[in-house]
């Protein structure tokens, strides 16, 4: 994963570039402890080989076709130091067919790009968990 600073002092603001096979919610939390983020926001667009969906109680993986990629219609969520995390997400398979839900796992295809902003923790919503 690369990022670049997008913010001066006093703010966190970074843009996110995940790569082909990358981990999304591994690399998201390993950078938050990185770069000492106590809470952040996130949103972003890109492409996934697979994702896995929770919807209610039922959980479902979904893999892309062999050279397509499931495109993101819509990717946002939070984040916390303390390893929470809430990501919800949106999926258009090259079919056309949409599936959307909280996001419980997924590898980058292609890339993935993400602009990650620092929040005060009492911003976040109280159901943020992975």
């Amino acid at each position: 994963m690369r990022s670049h600073r997008l913010s001066g002092p006093g703010e966190k603001r970074f843009l996110l570039v995940l790569e082909d096979g990358e981990d999304v919610l591994d690399e998201l939390a390993s950078f938050v402890r990185r770069e000492h983020v106590a809470a952040a926001e996130f949103t972003g667009i890109g492409c996934l080989g697979d994702v896995v969906l929770r919807r209610g109680s039922s959980t479902r993986r979904v893999v892309a076709d062999r050279g397509e990629g499931l495109v993101l219609k819509a990717f946002d969520g939070w984040i916390s130091a303390e390893g929470g995390l809430s990501a919800y997400v949106v999926v258009s398979a090259p079919s056309g067919r949409r599936l959307g839900g909280r996001m419980a796992g997924g590898h980058v295809r292609s890339a993935l790009k993400l602009v990650l902003t620092e929040v005060d923790r009492a911003e976040l919503p109280s159901i943020v968990m992975r």
